[in-house]
């Protein structure tokens, strides 16, 4: 290849149109008439240099190897100075048949050399035909040997398309012909189907119908590992805050694909059975909301605080100024105040709202209550007024207010409706995003979920044995179970603490007239109870008879927080200066250098969503690099005075580079792609700290799936 241009299958095609042997004699020829026309030579080198040098061009944009664009240019040069000096001899004379010969003579000679190479182009082209055979042989041995294997299962109207394989996994698309076996049928017969396959384990074969196509298309997977049984470390905490928006990973796909999922607007389940790797989702789940500047987290613990003492710890010893949670929680009373305060805020957002839905900021974050052991609130609310008042609150919260960006995570080993009481399937037919982990039998997961079998591509979640193995089921995503990564509880007090500077406040047009429950939230007496056993390292004992005030508010005053880096402003229509109060907290808590440099990656995050944002509501796939600047410049004073080249380096880390907008755009500026934009938004920034690289976090590599011809 040529200076980093694909290489094409004409590579070698360069040999065929310019054989040295008939060269000779047309060229010989091609003299002969400029001679006899009287062309002067000045006039056919000017042509010959110009033709030769747009051939030579050409052969290069192609693709062609190096070797074969020298040998254009030698050819072109051998053309031009024969026909030059032909027009001014007369090179064929029957007369003077010894001078005519000295003159095919000499053009053989100078020929001579690129007959040698065209030889080696010749041979080149032979082995990479040869390898293009070998390739397609093998590649049609496979896919006979696919195609041989599902027609074994039982298996009927079924027309491969495409194939590929890696290392991991071989993936195959398949299209159903009429009066073939539908989807459903074939989910039956995935036993089969493995045994004709040679699985190498049980599971290994998955069945998906792909997003967006239509119902007759079917992708088979078969995994050459699994990672259910691994160890999948937690990635390295992300150097700049991140959104709710974005897509947020709790594990991988059993085939090592990483499994990321948006939660703004989802309400989501977690089922399973004791031990089945419940707690360590929710830690992971607690740690990606941790990570955004635009999401409060609100948290019901009704095991005596046993997963938010972890992420409480630096907070309860004074290490940092600002909490993980936004408000913690361990009764059906806390419930009771933490819904109807969501409530509340829920009617203060809507009078404000612009459209169909809040977008969550810093200035306006989504709040998320995640409910542990939910089991404890609903069993017995029928019975009990308080849980009822708190249930009957909670489900109005997960039905109408979505679009005020107030979600809920509930989380139960009890998967039975008889366990989970008459509320259950109200609250439960509501989540949009179902984690099932280990349960007695898939039937369960129907009584519980109204989960059918179908919907689960054939995962049986009652044969998962490592803790931390799930099945999600939510619309568009694979139907194939995930393995959450491990977060060591040791490592939450440390993560804990790096998310602090990312925390943001509740806006305070809904922190006023707040309840005393909320404005007491870290100075009632239990809370203080809390926090002191946890700065002491000593058990925590409930005292319910220091239950929540649910009632009573605390009109016209911002509630009493935990100390807290500055409460963001009420932003309007002017530009925020919340870049510039992160810029403190970083300088303040990893000193000037570390944090300026920590500053510029999550300005680099923030500009990137604020251009993709931009880029989008203009309905173009890209904006010139003055609009993109002016867009920054409004969004946040941090912003402000930003130079082109500024903003280049800060989207560097993310490998995103300004192009050329083309002549679509007046002027041909210079611009950033939306395709570009919102890729740099998946990606973790490319820092010179190698602790800062984590393999585990980039998807595993896709096979290629050739198309069948």
């Amino acid at each position: 290849m040529s200076n980093g241009h694909a290489t094409t299958g004409r590579q070698w095609d360069v040999g065929a149109w310019s054989n040295p042997v008939t060269g000779v004699l047309v060229l010989y020829i091609v003299g002969i008439i400029l001679y006899v026309a009287g062309v002067p030579w000045a006039l056919v080198i000017l042509i010959g240099l110009l033709a030769g040098a747009a051939l030579t061009w050409s052969v290069h944009q192609a693709g062609f190897r190096r070797l074969g664009v020298a040998y254009t240019a030698a050819c072109a040069a051998v053309a031009t100075a024969w026909s030059s000096y032909a027009s001014t001899v007369l090179t064929f004379d029957v007369f003077a048949p010894e001078a005519t010969g000295v003159h095919l003579l000499t053009l053989a000679g100078a020929c001579l050399p690129l007959a040698i190479v065209w030889v080696v182009l010749l041979v080149g082209q032979s082995r990479t035909y040869q390898a293009k055979y070998v390739a397609s042989q093998s590649v049609e041995r496979r896919r006979s040997a696919t195609d041989a294997a599902v027609r074994a299962a039982g298996i009927k109207g079924w027309a491969m398309t495409a194939e590929g394989a890696n290392a991991d996994r071989l993936a195959a698309e398949f299209e159903i012909a009429p009066g073939g076996t539908t989807f459903r049928q074939a989910l039956t017969l995935l036993e089969p189907l493995e045994i004709a396959l040679r699985a190498p384990f049980r599971g290994a074969v998955r069945l998906e119908q792909p997003k967006g196509g239509h119902v007759g298309q079917v992708r088979l997977t078969c995994s050459r590992r699994s990672i259910l049984a691994d160890v999948l470390p937690m990635p390295p905490v992300p150097t700049g805050p991140r959104s709710i928006l974005d897509r947020l990973a709790v594990g991988r796909f059993e085939d090592g694909e990483r499994a990321a999922e948006v939660y703004a607007y989802q309400t989501t389940s977690s089922i399973g059975q004791r031990d089945a790797g419940k707690s360590g989702l929710q830690n992971v789940m607690i740690d990606n909301y941790a990570s955004c500047l635009d999401c409060l987290i609100w948290t019901v613990d009704f095991k005596e605080g046993s997963v938010a003492r972890h992420w409480l710890e630096p907070f309860a010893k004074g290490h940092i100024p600002t909490p993980v949670f936004d408000w913690v929680g361990f009764t059906a009373a806390d419930v009771l105040a933490m819904v109807a305060e969501l409530d509340r805020i829920a009617s203060t957002r809507a009078r404000g709202r612009r459209g169909d839905k809040i977008k969550p900021s810093p200035d306006l974050p989504a709040i998320r209550l995640m409910i542990d052991e939910v089991a404890d609130l609903l069993a017995d609310s029928g019975m009990d007024p308080l849980k009822r008042k708190a249930v009957e609150l909670l489900i109005k919260v997960v039905r109408k207010h979505r679009s005020e960006g107030l979600d809920v995570d509930v989380f139960s080993q009890r998967a039975t409706m008889s366990f989970l009481g008459p509320h259950a399937r109200d609250l439960l037919s509501q989540t949009t995003h179902k984690n099932i982990l280990r349960v007695d039998s898939p039937t369960e997961v129907f009584n519980t979920l109204s989960i059918a079998n179908s919907q689960l591509g054939g995962v049986d979640p009652s044969e998962f044995t490592e803790p931390g193995s799930l099945m999600t089921v939510r619309p568009g995503s694979r139907k194939a179970a995930r393995r959450t990564y491990y977060l060591p509880t040791e490592d939450i007090p440390a993560r804990a603490a790096h998310y602090a500077a990312f925390r943001p406040s509740l806006e305070p047009t809904a922190a006023q007239g707040a309840s005393r429950a909320y404005h007491e939230r870290w100075t009632n007496p239990r809370m203080t109870a809390f926090l002191t056993a946890i700065r002491d390292g000593q058990a925590f004992a409930l005292d319910t008879d220091t239950d929540t005030d649910t009632d009573e508010t605390v009109a016209g005053t911002a509630p009493a927080t935990a100390p807290a880096a500055a409460a963001p402003a009420v932003s309007g229509v002017e530009p925020t200066s919340h870049l510039r109060r992160l810029r403190a907290v970083l300088h303040d808590q990893f000193g000037t250098e570390a944090g300026e440099a920590r500053y510029d990656l999550a300005r680099g995050k923030v500009a990137l969503r604020v251009m993709t944002n931009h880029i989008r509501a203009t309905g173009a796939d890209a904006a010139p690099t003055r609009d993109l600047l002016a867009a920054l410049a409004a969004a946040d004073t941090g912003f402000e005075g930003l130079a082109p080249r500024d903003l280049a380096a800060l989207l560097a880390p993310y490998e995103v580079e300004p192009v050329q907008l083309g002549r679509a755009w007046e002027g041909n500026p210079r611009g950033y792609r939306l395709a570009d934009t919102a890729a740099g938004l998946d990606r973790e920034p490319a820092t010179d700290d190698p602790a800062r690289h984590d393999a585990a976090t980039d998807d595993a590599p896709e096979p290629v799936l050739e198309r069948s011809r």
